[in-house]
């Protein structure tokens, strides 16, 4: 009994010791002031150690002073570049917190300067301010850099059928997603450069889908008519022109075309629009749904346009048709480089078509006979030869049954003759 208190005593003793013995010196550190700390300061371009509060402050000031003056967003798009300069929007870095927790030191005492324990622990950061107005008007001025359209799938003819090209997403910038990713930027901590750019900052951009995708015109597998031709070496690229840009080829249900529209046709013209308008008015007369409403057909044949299918465009010319059809339809081309070149009306399958056929009745040229006194009698000569004349009969075949759509007539020219003053009319040999 005696040793178990003398074992209790000796043990309370041994603990206020212990007890003692650290709490004084604790006590000690937790009274006495931290020692003089400095300040490292890593930049972006270089690295300041072992600065006093005092120096470290004015190394900031210059640096953020420099990036104000100096700084930009930089703007790059399909290797151009542009800049907006920090000032532009008035950019203010305000790091008076920083300055303040820096004279104050990371320690409050000796003690957690011993064991380490900051009272920095939240490293405070600038305040940033800008002009977020002026920044937009600044990124929308060089908006046209970033804004990409989007390319619409699209069918070519190729060996008689449709192959479809498939379609490019197009994308454009963000404004204000550009605007607050600016703002994160500098905040987190001010640099002299933020780079916006689609491959460095893709979650700014937003991505522009087309109207026609390829999934869309899968669909698009039959061919309703086509008309083929060849042209001149210089017609091939105002030909090719002409058809890029029309503006589209589509010809949606109910809705009516006209090709001075969809060409943007002034009152001028050339072979070149002339030919396509005209291959295209063969092109639809296949399919009884779409209802011719206005063609002007020329007085004479044209060189190179098959007769009968010819459209006019001089003035108020025009070709026009209305796809009564319940199904969009497309025109598709195809122009090689020799001059040859295919047009085809394609849609969903489903709508009655047929082949178009032609009849051709020749119009012999009348005769206008003059006198000339210069000739010798009994004799006589051609002046003009004149022109055969031509009835052409437009024919829709479905099936066995032909259907005649209509009638073009061109009218010959007359063939002048001229005879000996002498002669008698009744005379003239007429063979």
């Amino acid at each position: 009994m005696l040793k178990s208190k003398n074992f209790k005593f000796w043990f309370v003793i041994i603990a206020i010791q212990i007890i003692i013995a650290c709490a004084v010196p604790t006590g000690i550190f937790l009274l006495l002031p931290a020692e003089k700390e400095t300040i490292n300061l890593d930049m972006s371009d270089r690295f300041f150690k072992n600065l006093t509060p005092e120096e470290a402050e004015n190394v900031l000031k210059t640096y953020f002073a420099d990036i104000i003056d100096s700084g930009a967003v930089i703007l790059n798009a399909d290797g151009k570049t542009a800049e907006v300069p920090y000032k532009l929007f008035e950019l203010q870095i305000d790091a008076s917190k920083i300055f303040e927790d820096m004279h104050k030191g990371r320690f409050n005492n000796r003690y957690f300067q011993l064991i380490g324990k900051s009272n920095q622990d939240n490293i405070p950061k600038p305040t940033i301010s800008l002009n977020s107005a002026k920044l937009k008007d600044a990124l929308k001025k060089y908006m046209a850099l970033f804004v990409k359209e989007p390319v619409d799938a699209s069918l070519v003819l190729q060996q008689g059928t449709v192959k479809i090209i498939p379609e490019v997403d197009g994308i454009a910038l963000d404004i204000d997603e550009a605007v607050t990713h600016i703002k994160k930027q500098l905040e987190s901590g001010p640099i002299k450069e933020i780079v916006i750019s689609q491959s460095s900052t893709p979650e700014i951009f937003t991505v522009l889908k087309p109207e026609y995708t390829g999934e869309e015109l899968s669909r698009f597998t039959q061919i309703y008519g086509t008309v083929q031709g060849e042209l001149p070496s210089d017609s091939i690229i105002p030909f090719q022109n002409i058809l890029k840009n029309m503006n589209e080829l589509k010809i949606a249900a109910g809705e009516e075309f006209s090709y001075r529209e969809r060409a943007h046709l002034t009152l001028e013209t050339d072979s070149s629009h002339i030919i396509l308008a005209s291959a295209i008015y063969k092109t639809v007369l296949s399919v009884p749904d779409i209802k011719v409403t206005y063609r002007k057909p020329a007085n004479q044949a044209i060189p190179d346009i098959e007769p009968g299918f010819e459209v006019n465009l001089d003035k108020d010319g025009d070709l026009k048709f209305l796809n009564a059809s319940d199904s969009n339809l497309l025109l598709v081309y195809n122009v090689e480089k020799t001059g040859e070149w295919e047009i085809a009306l394609v849609g969903e399958p489903g709508l009655t078509f047929g082949e178009i056929k032609t009849e051709h009745i020749k119009i012999a040229p009348p005769v206008v006979y003059s006198q000339d006194s210069k000739l010798p009698v009994n004799s006589q000569e051609v002046i003009e030869p004149g022109k055969e004349g031509l009835t052409v009969r437009v024919f829709r075949v479905i099936g066995n049954e032909a259907t005649q759509l209509y009638e073009d007539v061109y009218q010959p020219v007359y063939k002048i003759i001229a005879i000996g003053s002498e002669v008698k009319k009744g005379d003239i040999n007429r063979k």
